[in-house]
This record gives C-alpha cells, sequence and structure tokens, in this order.
C-alpha cells in the first residue's frame, strides 16, 4: 500500500511556541511506513530547531527572518492573502494528499483546495491583530476545508458559536505530549532549590501572553506580605517594557526576567506554581507540562484551561482578568499544604488523557475519513 503523502503547513516552525512542540511530537510518533511527511513553515526564526525523525523533511521558509529584507516580506506578506498560489509555485513543488494548515490564518491560505485539506485550529480566531480582511479570509478558507480539527471542547465551541457551517466537519483532536520526554529534559539540569516559592510563567512576551499583567499580581502579593520570587522565561517584543516596569515598581527583589530557554523544563521543575494571564489562548500546552511534573497552576480564562483545570481541581481559572481574585488562589495554594498536594496529584492523573498515542490514533482516524 503506497504511503500518504502529507503536507504540514506551520505559521513558524523556529520559534520554540506550544504549536511547534505538538507538531514535532506528533510527527515524530506517526507511522514512517504509512506516511510521507514534509513542513513547510512561512516564517523562519532562529530561535530553537526542532528535533524530527529522519524521515521528516523540512521545506526551504517562504520568509526566512535573516535574509528577507522588509521589502520582500511585505511583499510576500500581500501575496499570501491575495495571489497565494504564485507562493505555492515557488515553494511547494511536490503533490500532496492531505495538505494541513496547522496553525489558524496564514498556513491556511497556502493549501490546495482542490486536494484534500484540514486545517487544525491552535489559537483564538478574534486575536487583536487578526484584521477585518485576515478573518474574513480565515472564513473562506473554513468553508473549502475537508475537515477543521480543534483541539478541545472550549476551542470547539467558541469557534463555531463564529463559523457554525464548520460543525459538520469538525474533529476535536486534543493536543499531546511526550511525558516520558519531559521527564527526562526536567532532570537534565539541576537548579539550585530555592528557599521560598517560585512562581513561573513560561510564553512569549508579547500581547497576547500578557505579562505586564502579572506585575500586578506581584505587587499585590507583596503588599501582603508573601515572600516569593516570580520568575519570567520567554523573549519577545515586550520583554525590555517588562523589565522597565519591573524596576518602576519596585519588584526587583523578587521578580526577574530570565529569557528564553532551550530546555525550560527544569525550571517548571524547581517551581512551585505556573502563572498564566493570557488574553486568548487556543491550548496553553505550557499548563499540562506542568502537571506533568507535578506543578497546579493559576490562570485566565482563556481556550482549553477549563478541561486542564478538570473544573479547578488542579489549577485556578480566574474569570475577567480579575488580579485580586488571582492573587487570593495564589495565595490559597501556597499556604495550604493538604490543598496543593490535592492539586498536584490530580493533575499528574489528569494529564494521561493527553498522551500521543491517543493523538496519533485520532490522527490516523482523520486521514482515513479523507478517502
Amino acid at each position: 500500500m503506497p504511503k500518504k503523502k502529507i503536507l504540514f503547513v506551520i505559521w513558524t516552525y523556529s520559534w520554540g511556541g506550544g504549536a511547534e512542540n505538538i507538531l514535532t511530537n506528533l510527527v515524530n510518533h506517526l507511522d514512517p511506513q504509512k506516511y510521507e511527511i514534509d513542513i513547510l513553515e512561512y516564517f523562519h526564526f532562529n530561535t530553537r530547531k526542532e528535533q524530527v525523525n529522519d524521515n521528516i523533511n523540512i521545506l526551504s521558509p517562504i520568509i526566512d527572518s535573516n535574509h528577507t529584507n522588509k521589502l520582500e516580506k511585505l511583499y510576500k506578506i500581500f501575496l499570501v492573502k491575495h495571489f497565494p498560489n504564485v507562493l505555492r509555485k515557488k515553494y511547494i513543488k511536490k503533490s500532496y494528499d492531505v495538505e494541513i494548515a496547522f496553525t489558524k490564518m496564514i498556513p491556511s491560505f497556502l493549501l490546495d483546495y482542490t486536494k484534500k485539506t484540514v486545517i487544525w485550529l491552535h489559537g483564538d480566531i478574534n486575536e487583536k491583530t487578526d484584521t477585518k480582511r485576515d478573518i474574513k479570509l480565515q472564513e473562506k478558507y473554513l468553508k473549502k476545508a475537508s475537515k477543521v480539527v480543534l483541539i478541545s471542547n472550549d476551542n470547539a465551541d467558541n469557534i463555531i458559536k463564529r463559523f457554525p457551517f464548520i460543525n459538520d466537519k469538525k474533529e476535536i483532536i486534543y493536543n499531546s505530549f511526550d511525558f516520558d520526554s519531559i521527564d527526562k529534559k526536567a532532570n537534565l539540569d539541576k537548579l539550585p532549590k530555592s528557599n521560598v516559592p517560585v512562581l513561573l510563567s513560561l510564553g512569549r512576551l508579547d500581547d497576547g501572553k500578557n505579562p505586564l499583567q502579572l506585575l500586578e499580581v506581584a505587587t499585590n502579593l507583596k503588599n501582603k506580605g508573601v515572600i516569593f520570587k516570580l520568575q519570567f522565561i520567554g523573549d519577545g517584543i515586550l520583554k525590555e517594557k517588562l523589565i522597565d516596569k519591573i524596576k518602576e515598581n519596585n519588584l526587583n527583589d523578587c521578580v526577574e526576567v530570565l529569557g528564553y530557554k532551550e530546555n525550560p523544563y527544569p525550571f517548571i521543575k524547581n517551581s512551585t506554581l505556573l502563572l498564566q494571564t493570557s488574553k486568548h489562548e487556543g491550548f496553553p500546552t505550557v499548563l499540562v507540562e506542568g502537571l506533568s511534573l507535578g506543578k497546579p497552576f493559576v490562570c485566565t480564562s482563556v481556550g482549553g484551561v477549563y478541561e486542564i483545570s478538570d473544573d479547578n481541581k488542579c489549577g485556578y481559572v480566574i474569570e475577567n482578568m480579575d488580579m485580586n481574585a488571582f492573587t487570593n488562589k495564589v495565595i490559597s495554594l501556597l499556604s495550604d499544604k493538604k490543598l496543593y498536594k490535592d492539586f498536584s496529584l490530580h493533575g499528574q492523573e489528569i494529564v494521561k488523557k493527553f498522551t500521543i498515542n491517543k493523538q496519533v490514533e485520532n490522527f490516523d482516524k482523520m486521514i482515513e475519513s479523507l478517502k
């Protein structure tokens, strides 16, 4: 039986984000006797190189942040929105049985809708960075897609409210994680044990992840006499502003910005709680990774978190960006040892539903259904 040729298109495969990790975990576990896999990234950074098996082929990116000048970038952005076939002819040379946009917007503009196609939605379609034209284009291609993959029930409910026509072709496939690998990576580096609780925020330092909001929580905790250390791991356009705000709010003694880490798992293992104040998420992978290492969380109400928290049994979900409520939940978990232990143990049980075997099984079924 011939192998199915599959193309994954992703916005970036070199930034070190959650979607990249999920894609790498998936393709590395797909049967190489069943699938011939290529990956195309639209925008190439040099932050991280994903470690894929030898049978996975990484195509040349459409935009390379190191070698593409500003005028060429603008030209390609224009093309991908108005004449995507021009870019396809240059960067996609093969014919595929199935083409999959592994993130929203631009990757989905690049698919060949005369073939079997899948749009795999990871994020919130209503982010501030999405223009009305972008959303209209996304709607156009969602209508053309053979299947639309949604990564949680929350994610599905929100997107189907906006685009009810996808209900008949939706597939819910949870993100998966290689928990054995996470555990091994968490033990690669021995970090010095902290004498105070460590609160960890891990993610890009940009408006969507909303790291500045956590400084309000840090100020609240400090004013209440709580002894703690808040660490930020990640890089992004808000890094310098975050550092400045820490100084302005006299938080240097309890908040530090550590930058991007190739292996963040020892820091997760060394932490007490994970904190997240995102404005929008499709499915916050770092919270699942933290639970697998026994770390509860407090986070804002974004896609997928109610399922991850199992109705506030291994993490607290805060509505309406209420930072006073957020602060109080942090204090609850820091001050009540039994509550903390219950959350930690329950979290390690809950993450078992996010195994790679289940995701591969669901992926195989979806591909079969496209005949």
